[in-house]
Formats: structure tokens, sequence, C-alpha cells
């Protein structure tokens, strides 16, 4: 089982829960295109758009992962449907993408995606780099997550 331990240290490189009380559990990710859509752009000797770096905030809130919904069109994936979420804001319909999901710099193995729920995340980053998903339910039902806030790690293993 593939397993990954990230830590959180100041800037003098002490371990600090508020740093991670701050930023929240995140992974550097990128999202690329699905693998049907790779095959079929490889088929028709096409250049696949190159993935789209940013952080993947992991959230117990959210039932199904997430992905910005400007991101995804980047990387010109089209809806395969659309979804009722409840935000804080009240009820959205929201389009659903497949996608696939790396975690640079983890021993993490892909995670292909057949419906990511498309958010809205403009705005949201961590040291200057963009938050490019939330990571669900639907994929932490599939993992061991341990968050230790005195420990200023939290581990993750799939």
């Amino acid at each position: 089982m593939p397993h990954h331990n990230q830590y959180f240290r100041d800037q003098s490189g002490k371990l600090n829960p508020n740093v991670l009380l701050n930023t929240g559990p995140i992974l550097e990710a990128e999202i690329d295109i699905p693998p049907a859509l790779m095959d079929y752009l490889k088929q028709q000797k096409k250049r696949a758009p190159k993935p789209i770096k940013g952080w993947i905030l992991i959230d117990t809130g959210a039932t199904r992962t997430a992905v910005d919904e400007r991101t995804i069109k980047k990387l010109k994936v089209s809806s395969i449907g659309t979804t009722q979420v409840t935000t804080a804001r009240g009820k959205k319909t929201c389009g659903l993408y497949p996608c696939k999901l790396r975690f640079t710099s983890t021993a993490i193995p892909d995670i292909d995606l057949t419906r990511a729920t498309g958010v809205n995340l403009a705005r949201q980053s961590v040291a200057n780099k963009p938050i490019i998903a939330l990571l669900g339910r639907d994929v932490l039902s599939k993992v061991v997550f341990v968050y230790n806030g005195p420990g200023s790690h939290f581990s993750f293993s799939l």
C-alpha cells in the first residue's frame, strides 16, 4: 500500500501545528485528461494538453472530488453530465468531468476519476500555487487518512 506522510514546518524548520491549521492537508498534484481521451488523441496523432499543476486539498466535507472548472476546461475536457451540489450558499448545478489526478513527489498512484464535480476554486491558493481540486470522500473511502494536528502532519495511504 503506497504511503505518504506530509509534515508542516514553520520558516525556522520547526514542526508547527499552525502551519497545518492554516494550509490544510494539501498534496502537490496535477490534473490530466482522462485515459480514454489520451488514447483518442494518440490515435488521431494529436498532441495532448499538458497536465495542470497545483495543490489538491483533502476535504472530508466533499462527497465527491471536485476540480476547478477553469482548470479542467483548459484541458479541453467536456462535461459528461451535471449534478446538484449543496454549498454554504445553497444548491447549485455543476458539471461532471472525467480526469486523472497525479500526485507529484509521492508514491501515491494516479487516480482516474470518471466523474469529478466542476467547481469554482478561483483565488484559492497556498504559497502562490492554486488549489486545483478538493479530494472528496469518493476517494477517501478507499484510503487511510490520518490528520495529526498536534504532530503537524497527515498520512495518506492508498
